[in-house]
């Protein structure tokens, strides 16, 4: 800080050799706080141009995560090398294929992942067969669910893919249940998801890669039943999960065993009904022998919220179908409020079959079965005349009627066919709420909606001199309370 020709010789000696010590003099000030993507260690235009000597050469220099900054820029190792390879092997997988099979132990299997994951279903199943089983040899272990994944995706199976999902199957990825484990305050690994853990596991995609094949045909049926065998009593729940898809599979070739191993899967903490796949399977399982699984049902139906709107969701199913085991509740409102919204969801996504089922969402307490009444009133058309007119009549009785004004109304404008006979009800209801107290709010943004007004001008246009005075009436109220757009349209009739 002093200027150095006002400094003592003894002074300057010492600044002399501070500067000889600290070689960064003058200091330079720290960096600020940025967020940079590592790139890869070779530019994204040279990788283009690359040789297969270049990239084996490539792959075994940069073999180490060793990040580091260069003229402002952060560059990666092994880990974004192979993620460029894997691009670089997507748009040419059968030149990158037959080069994964130069690699040795000296190329990180990450080379190897990216090579596999990006190939998949593109190359032919020799090919792919040749790149596996060397995967297998070279890396073992560490490219098992890569291997497991690139077979479920393959176009065919052969005797000698089927056998490697045999090796894998005795990994020992996963060693604990990952989506159980909690990572920080309350939240868990893979957001608590069984399915996505299991996924993310090698025998998770040796159990899906298994699933893969039996769904395309009976032909290694013999070798993957002990494989199944094993996997449906995993340790590992997220495992389990996986298996279930191959049980579904199963189903197509050898029903009663499919049975069998469902009763094997379920025989486990209730946590394992939480996936689409368990679910699916449940499903299936009722379906051929209800009074088997009403017990694993009726868990299910009590069990934790997750699980209970599957199980609402599979009751719904089976009451489709005539198929409720005896035992369990065949009257929705007597579900626990988990499973009623399950019910309620599979309800709302096929109308034409629960027609009658729909009268009991309407006065339910829970808000998540009310909300699924907007998926009905999309759905309409589906439904006969006379039950649109009596759901319509049901919810204008109901209290949930004021919270679904413009729902409905949307719907009806809608509507490909011709109104439900009761509409014009509808309609005087509406303003009958908003002339009440045309202060809330609620009431207010339902009627200066442009489907209702757009609603009561096609009754008009359709209806004789009885139903053309009610639409008049209407049509006054709906002025006195300024509804939007009414004078347009209005004006669009005349």
């Amino acid at each position: 800080a002093l200027d150095a020709s006002r400094m003592s010789s003894r002074a300057r000696r010492t600044l002399q050799e501070f500067e000889r010590r600290f070689s960064s003099s003058p200091p330079q000030p720290p960096r600020t706080m940025e967020v940079q993507t590592a790139q890869s260690p070779i530019p994204e235009d040279a990788s283009r141009r690359m040789s297969d000597d270049n990239w084996v050469r490539a792959l075994k220099k940069h073999d180490q995560e060793s990040p580091y900054w260069s003229d402002g820029t952060f560059f990666g190792g092994a880990i974004e090398l192979a993620r460029m390879l894997g691009r670089r092997a997507k748009d040419d997988p059968e030149r990158f294929a037959r080069l994964a099979l130069l690699f040795d132990n000296e190329v990180p299997s990450a080379a190897m992942d990216e090579v596999l994951r990006n190939i998949e279903g593109q190359v032919e199943i020799g090919v792919l067969t040749n790149l596996c089983e060397h995967a297998c040899n070279i890396y073992g272990s560490e490219v098992g669910r890569t291997v497991a994944s690139a077979i479920a995706r393959a176009n065919g199976a052969n005797s000698r893919l089927v056998a490697l999902l045999g090796i894998y199957a005795r990994d020992t990825d996963p060693v604990y249940e990952a989506a159980r484990t909690e990572v920080r305050f309350g939240q868990f690994s893979f957001g608590g998801n069984l399915l996505t853990a299991g996924l993310n596991s090698t025998r998770g995609q040796v159990a899906l890669a298994t699933a893969s094949v039996l769904f395309a045909g009976a032909e290694h049926l013999d070798y993957l039943i002990p494989i199944l065998e094993d996997l449906v009593e995993d340790d590992i729940l997220a495992v389990r999960v996986c298996a279930a898809e191959a049980i579904v599979a199963i189903f197509n070739h050898q029903p009663d065993l499919a049975l069998s191993l469902a009763e094997r899967l379920f025989d486990a903490p209730v946590d394992v009904l939480d996936s689409r796949t368990t679910e699916r399977l449940l499903c299936h399982a009722l379906l051929r022998g209800s009074t088997r699984f009403a017990a694993v049902l009726a868990v299910a139906l009590e069990g934790p919220d997750t699980v209970a709107t599957r199980a609402g969701r599979i009751w719904a199913a089976l009451r489709w179908q005539g198929q409720l085991p005896e035992g369990i509740a065949s009257n929705f409102p007597s579900l626990q409020p988990a499973a009623r919204r399950g019910a309620a969801e599979a309800f709302a996504s096929n109308v034409a079959d629960s027609h009658s089922d729909l009268l009991h969402l309407l006065n339910d307490d829970d808000p998540e079965v009310l909300r699924q009444l907007g998926r009905v009133f999309r759905q309409l058309d589906e439904l006969t005349a006379p039950d649109q007119a009596a759901l319509i009549d049901a919810l204008m009785a109901s209290a949930a009627f004021p919270n679904h004004i413009r729902s409905l109304t949307h719907a009806l404008k809608n509507m490909s066919a011709s109104p439900p006979i009761n509409t014009i009800d509808l309609c005087e209801r509406i303003v009958d709420i908003a002339s009440a107290d045309p202060g809330d709010m609620r009431a207010g943004a339902a009627l200066i909606s442009p489907g209702l007004v757009t609603v009561v001008l096609r009754l008009y246009r359709q209806g004789g001199s009885e139903l053309r005075d009610r639409c008049l009436n209407v049509i006054d109220c709906l002025a006195e309370l300024n509804a939007y757009d009414l004078e347009p349209a209005l004006d669009d009739e005349r």
